[in-house]
């Protein structure tokens, strides 16, 4: 680059680089390119020399090996970097061609220049890049090369031809020789026709010059131009002058000046008839044209933002010839006494190993399709339930009462949906990550595991183990499990979790967990051993924890609506399918109805849960049954006639445990009118019901029917006096032909809708006779 140095460069034959004429030249190159290759019949794709040709074919082409950038006509792209085809030919052409390049191996010279590598990237690493430029420049170029020097042979002839005939007229000669304007041809690969006479000096400089043509020169079909001042061409490499501003600068600086505006003009005029004389050293300068200055942007190209993909794909194609992943056939034998023992150790790799075993294999199913027995190794259960308790439920007992009492006297159950809420308030408000926060892994654990981790295993473990009927009575009837996991449900003050091990975050999850561990152990679940049997306080602190986490799920005021209200809250599609009911929802309906089956597991619940807890779920569960008539239009599908079943059981559960004083309550409240919404329900799924799910349908109206009749009870239903006595017989009478006929009054709860029960209802066709007498208990006044 020495030559772009300012001492190297003469001070009279420096010119400011004109950037638009750079580009006309640029396009007039591409014009010519074109031409030629379209009348060789191999026209060039348009999207690289920017011209339209309709007679191009892609699928005829001979051209796929380029690939022309998108972005820049004129350039091709390879290994990654741009070809401009116009500095190309200026690099090749002044250097003696491409025909010497390819006779003399040149090309390697020309990688620098476009920041090259020496080789193709990937899979085509092999082939060179240096002989890949060259077979491009021999196949596009070189056809314009060969046309381009024939004409320059051409002009110099004729300008030597006009320099000789000048030389015979010395009379015509100017003192200056006229600057030579070409002429426009009619087709872009002609040379221009000259109409001047150069001077002798002109034929000097044309025949001292080897390759007169250089991008710097004015032409249109790239013809060698004349330049009056004399020196030294421009070289090939300055074709990027334009956008080299160093060079722009370093060139204005040594562009000679001139000394009348260094001097102060005179303001008195020159005497007259006299004429200034220009100065010999200087030549004379008219009013200096102003130029307009262009910011040509750097534009960007399109890449992957920095990535390797061709390293990358290298390395996949690399890692699919690899060994695939070892498959849980060998994963060996696995001895459970040493699981057991890893667990206990409390060792990090020892733990790590040991509950990523058992989470495989609580996953896993046997030939006969059962799995991991937990009965046969109690041990590691307890082992499990050990490392909960250490982890999570040190000394969280006294925390966890004095909570429990805070809500009993408030009556206040935390629903899912606050906590959800809550979790995304916390990790919304600026800088949230930087708050040191309850659950964190503490510093001084090191590379151990977060405790909070560990619980969030154990409890999986034990879900995953639960799917199982051989486990589900055990884990139900096992004096640590339920009551375990349970706890770690608890909350404490500021809805933060009672265990410190867990972030609010983990415990949104551990309730999940919890609430699906239930759905498969509640059948097996037994509060009390018998009806008469007196609770326990762990009993009874169980039925309190299951009530209130159930009931979490159900009685948020945003989602206890109507079943068209909840589909609507499911972004349903209009036209689409139709949602099933939520997940969290129906299990939680699924845990209650469960539990609440056994008699003894309602006594247990109904003497400790709180009255205003049961009231709350009450309200909730009747504002999700159907009460308009696109409600019945949802509820009569499959998945959400069972949804409506399982609230209308959870209701008549709740009205059966209820004690007296709730009852009448619940009667009196008109905001609510539980009476006339289940009355509607079982009204519709009576009379106007389609055949086909007619059997579904009637057991919901039946079991609505019984919660009306629990509900319109005045006694206790587990008052052991009244359970016990029975009719007074006569002799010789038994006692189905007393009690059976008994006909039951109550307090009418339904006396005010005795045309819509009797004639409606009542008269239905195929009723039941306990359905009917129900009825008329309800329909009766005294």
């Amino acid at each position: 680059m020495a030559a772009l140095h300012p001492r190297a460069l003469p001070p009279q034959n420096t010119h400011p680089i004109n950037i638009p004429a750079y580009r006309s030249k640029h396009r007039q190159f591409l014009a010519s390119l074109a031409g030629i290759h379209a009348a060789r019949n191999t026209p060039l794709p348009p999207a690289l020399t920017g011209i339209p040709n309709p007679a191009f074919d892609p699928l005829l082409s001979s051209w796929t090996l380029l690939d022309p950038s998108p972005t820049e006509p004129g350039s091709i792209r390879l290994a990654g970097r741009l070809v401009d085809l116009f500095k190309l030919w200026t690099t090749v052409h002044t250097a003696g061609g491409g025909a010497k390049f390819t006779q003399q191996g040149l090309w390697p010279s020309v990688l620098p220049v476009f920041d090259l590598p020496d080789t193709l990237p990937p899979p085509n690493s092999s082939q060179s890049v240096a002989e890949f430029l060259g077979q491009v420049y021999m196949a596009v170029v070189l056809p314009f090369e060969d046309v381009y020097r024939r004409n320059s042979r051409e002009q110099q002839q004729r300008a030597l031809q006009a320099a000789a005939q000048g030389a015979l007229n010395p009379q015509q000669q100017q003192p200056f020789p006229s600057p030579i304007h070409p002429r426009v041809p009619s087709q872009p690969i002609l040379p221009p026709v000259t109409s001047a006479q150069p001077s002798p000096q002109l034929s000097r400089q044309l025949s001292a010059s080897a390759v007169p043509g250089t991008p710097q020169q004015s032409f249109t079909a790239l013809p060698p131009v004349v330049d009056l001042n004399p020196g030294p061409p421009l070289l090939p490499y300055e074709a990027n002058a334009p956008f080299d501003p160093d060079l722009e600068s370093r060139k204005r600086k040594i562009e000679p000046e001139d000394e009348q505006k260094r001097t102060r003009q005179k303001t008195s005029g020159a005497p007259a008839g006299v004429l200034p004389q220009p100065s010999p050293s200087t030549p004379a300068r008219g009013q200096p044209q102003r130029r307009k200055i262009e910011y040509v942007p750097t534009v960007r190209e399109i890449g992957w933002g920095g990535r390797d993909v061709p390293a990358i794909a290298e390395e996949h194609a690399r890692a699919s010839t690899r060994r695939i992943l070892r498959d849980l056939n060998e994963w060996g034998s696995i001895e459970v006494d040493a699981l057991a023992m890893s667990v206990r150790s409390r060792i990090a790799t020892e733990l790590s190993y040991a509950l990523t075993t058992l989470t495989i294999l609580s996953t896993m199913r046997g030939a006969n399709g059962n799995g991991f027995s937990a009965s046969i190794c109690p041990d590691l259960v307890d082992e499990l339930l050990d490392l909960v308790a250490d982890v999570a439920l040190g000394g969280v007992e006294a925390e966890l009462a004095d909570a429990e009492e805070g809500e009993d006297a408030a009556e206040k159950i935390t629903t899912h949906k606050e906590l959800v809420n809550k979790v995304l308030e916390d990790g919304s408000r600026p800088f949230a990550a930087l708050d040191r926060k309850q659950g964190a892994k503490p510093e001084e654990l090191g590379h151990k595991q977060r405790p909070g981790d560990l619980v969030l295993a154990v409890m999986n473990i034990l879900r995953n183990l639960s799917v199982f009927p051989e486990n589900q009575e055990f884990l139900a009837r096992h004096e640590r499990a339920l009551p375990y996991a349970l706890r770690l449900c608890g909350l404490g003050r500021g809805l933060q979790p009672v265990s410190p091990a867990l972030s609010l975050t983990d415990l949104v999850a551990v309730r999940r967990d919890t609430l699906y561990l239930l759905v498969n152990l509640a059948p097996h679940v037994r509060l009390a051993s018998s009806l008469s049997a007196t609770p326990s306080p762990t009993a009874a602190r169980l039925a309190q924890r299951t009530f209130a986490l159930v009931s979490s799920f159900l009685v948020d005021p945003f989602d206890a609506v109507t079943p068209l209200e909840l589909l609507r809250q499911s972004d349903m599609v209009p036209g689409g399918p139709v949602h099933p009911p939520p997940a969290l929802v129906d299990a939680a309906l699924e845990v209650f109805t469960r539990l609440g089956q056994p008699d003894a597991n309602r006594r247990v619940i109904a003497r400790s849960v709180p009255l205003g807890w049961q009231r709350r779920l009450f309200e909730a569960l009747v504002h999700r049954m159907p009460v308009a008539e696109p409600d019945f239009a949802v509820a009569l599908r499959d998945h959400w006639l069972a949804y409506v079943a399982k609230v209308v059981m959870a209701l008549y559960a709740l009205a059966f445990l209820a004690p007296p004083r709730l009852k009448a309550a619940l009667r009196a409240d008109r905001t609510l009118d539980a009476a006339r919404v289940l009355l509607r329900l079982v009204r519709r799924f009576t009379v106007a019901v389609p055949d086909a799910l007619r059997g579904h349908a009637r057991g919901s109206a039946l079991r609505a029917t019984e919660a009306l009749r629990a509900l319109d009870e005045e006694e206790d239903a587990f008052d052991g006096a009244r359970s016990t006595a029975g009719p007074v017989l006569a002799f010789g009478v038994g006692y189905g032909e007393v009690g059976e006929d008994r006909v039951e009054t109550g307090t009418g709860l339904l006396g005010g809708f005795q045309d819509e029960v009797v004639f409606e209802i009542m008269m239905a066709k195929d009723m039941e006779n306990d359905m009917f007498k129900e009825l008329d208990s309800l329909a009766r006044v005294g």
